[in-house]
């Protein structure tokens, strides 16, 4: 896949996500701790719900948007709007108002699904419980539909099922295609595979047949690649949201510090680059030469601690500033602002950024560096007041 489409895909993404964040405040966001499990039980209602965990079970009612992440993510309650998934297992039992957009090891699509359904993953099984009124999208190993599909359906993967009514076109490529026996096809069906389908006697095809004879290798190397990258890109959207929620609990409880580091990284950029070049560079260099004694090894474990932390929360205040910084440009503002607003744009647009060939990830890195400078001092300051004190 060229870097082009790759960075026009995730960019459209983030401006789904934008148009949607309106509802981002009134969400509920439940990140689970190493190896911890989410459960929203049966009869409890939250509106946009975002959730990443081991165990992800979603029995309730989700009266927006879903977007979830975990080994195993179930939904058993109804989603009104939209639903992005990511795990090594997916199943979605209930009803979808919107899209959907899932990517693990195992799919299974048991509900109504109002929109389109896009799909990536090893073994994919829509049911016949299961209902799609908008297109049907895959990348995948083993691919059964046994639901209808009222829009097209376009599918790459190993072994392909289709054994429902389709309202729109067919078009596949794999190594294996059977059309079973509730087959009906509508419109034409184009296929590319080594041998010929396999379409049962009962089959109803309305449109053109089109068969083009072709060997598919290493188990649909293409198709593989686009599976991995929609995980991949499910993860990186689901890094943004991440990065946001920390950012607004962040200003919600150290405002006025975040507010001031801004200010002291932006005012004298140079001065807190170079200071944090030398933490991030001179900070493990004193832990190994504390490390020598045997006082220093317990010194040294408290300082990579404190190191780990410091360089963690400054990749996100580097969001944060970056943000204020934009905005206090574009508006021409006298000072910088930490608001909800510097937030999203911050997020938004260094993970742009950040998708750009070789100087994106040096413009990041150089926005980290300026904010774990800016932490760095206010964290000196602090400790010669109290000294002082």
């Amino acid at each position: 896949m060229k870097l082009k489409k790759v960075v026009f895909i995730s960019l459209g993404l983030i401006v789904l996500f934008c148009f949607s964040f309106s509802a981002v405040l009134a969400a509920e966001f439940k990140f689970a701790k190493e190896g911890g499990n989410i459960t929203v039980s049966s009869g409890e209602a939250v509106k946009n719900l975002y959730a990443a965990g081991n165990i992800i079970s979603i029995d309730g009612e989700v009266q927006k948007d879903l977007y979830a992440a975990g080994n195993i993510v179930t939904v058993g309650g109804s989603v009104e709007d939209n639903v992005c998934a990511a795990g090594g297992t997916v199943v979605i039992k209930n009803n979808v108002g919107g899209n959907v957009h899932a990517a693990g090891g195992s799919i299974v699509i048991e509900g109504n699904i109002a929109e389109d359904l896009f799909l990536a993953g090893g073994n994919i099984l829509i049911s016949k419980s299961a209902s799609v009124k908008g297109d049907l999208i895959i990348g995948g190993g083993t691919v059964d539909i046994q639901c209808p599909v009222a829009g097209n359906v376009l599918i790459g993967g190993g072994e392909v099922t289709i054994n429902n009514k389709v309202g729109g076109f067919v078009k596949i490529k794999a190594e294996k295609i059977r059309i079973g026996e509730s087959a009906e096809i509508e419109k034409d069906l184009k296929y590319t595979s080594p041998e010929e389908a396999e379409i049962h006697e009962n089959a109803k095809i309305a449109g053109a047949i089109d068969f083009s004879q072709k060997p598919i290798k290493g188990v649909s190397k293409p198709y593989a690649t686009g599976a991995i990258f929609e995980i991949l890109s499910v993860l990186f959207f689901l890094k943004i949201l991440i990065s946001m929620a920390t950012g607004l609990v962040l200003i919600y409880f150290f405002k006025n510090i975040i507010k001031t580091a801004a200010t002291e990284g932006m005012d004298n950029v140079w001065g807190s680059l170079g200071l944090g070049f030398a933490v991030l560079i001179l900070t493990p260099v004193v832990g190994i030469i504390l490390a020598v004694t045997l006082i220093g090894v317990y010194l040294t474990g408290l300082l990579s601690v404190a190191y780990v932390l410091l360089v963690m929360l400054s990749s996100v205040i580097a969001n944060i500033i970056f943000g204020s910084w934009l905005i206090k440009v574009t508006k021409k503002k006298n000072t910088y602002s930490i608001r909800w607003q510097e937030v999203v744009v911050g997020v938004i647009v260094l993970k742009i950024i950040w998708l750009v060939p070789f100087v994106g990830w040096l413009i990041c890195f150089i926005f980290m560096l300026i904010s774990l400078g800016a932490m760095s001092k206010l964290i000196q300051k602090s400790i010669t007041k109290a000294q002082l004190v």
